[in-house]
């Protein structure tokens, strides 16, 4: 039966990666269309003023929105680069992350799935917070300001929440660190 959890844990960690990508890909996407759609109810808006009621300020909130969608992957590249490496090292996006689930004990690799489904609905709330501000930039939806903001830092906090976790662990002055834990499991006595 422990052999079926490996293999599980591996699957799921093998899994979250490809699916963050997707998502990452979709938003990557999606902000294409939305500046199409701005760059679209601007010539509309220029060839004839009164038949469309798009605000000149709901025009720009697109194109700055759709541009920020398509940049995405790159910030949150440099932000992983910049924050959890210092600056010092060329990573892609994707190796952020803990040690491979092939670890000697199944807390590591529960670890490894946890922080990679992180990733994974971190990516997916920044894309739900996207979506918010582009109906409120349509006209669709009004005063949800707060809505999407906490979709946007919930989603941002997901996706490092290893680093969320140590600031909250130094400020507070715990150890929450995953070796911590692991070794709290696998040895309850605490190394007698």
């Amino acid at each position: 039966m422990t052999a079926d959890l490996g293999k599980l844990l591996t699957n799921l960690a093998t899994a979250f990666p490809y699916a963050t990508k997707l998502v990452t890909v979709l938003i990557a996407i999606a902000g294409l269309l939305i500046v199409a759609r701005g760059i679209g109810d601007a010539y509309e808006r220029s060839i004839s003023p009164g038949r469309r009621e798009t605000p000149p300020l709901g025009i720009l909130g697109k194109l700055l929105l759709g541009g920020a969608m398509v940049s995405m992957p790159f910030l949150l590249w440099k932000a992983g680069n910049t924050f959890v490496l210092g600056g010092t090292g060329e990573t892609t996006i994707f190796s952020y992350r803990p040690p491979s689930s092939d670890g000697s004990t199944y807390c590591q690799g529960i670890n490894a799935v946890g922080v990679l489904f992180f990733f994974l609905m971190g990516v997916c709330a920044i894309f739900k917070g996207c979506m918010v501000l582009y109906q409120m930039a349509s006209g669709f939806r009004r005063h949800v300001t707060g809505e999407a903001a906490t979709f946007l830092i919930a989603g941002t906090v997901c996706f490092f929440i290893v680093d969320a976790g140590n600031l909250v662990g130094n400020t507070l002055g715990l150890k929450l660190g995953v070796e911590n834990v692991c070794q709290l499991l696998d040895n309850p006595r605490g190394g007698s």
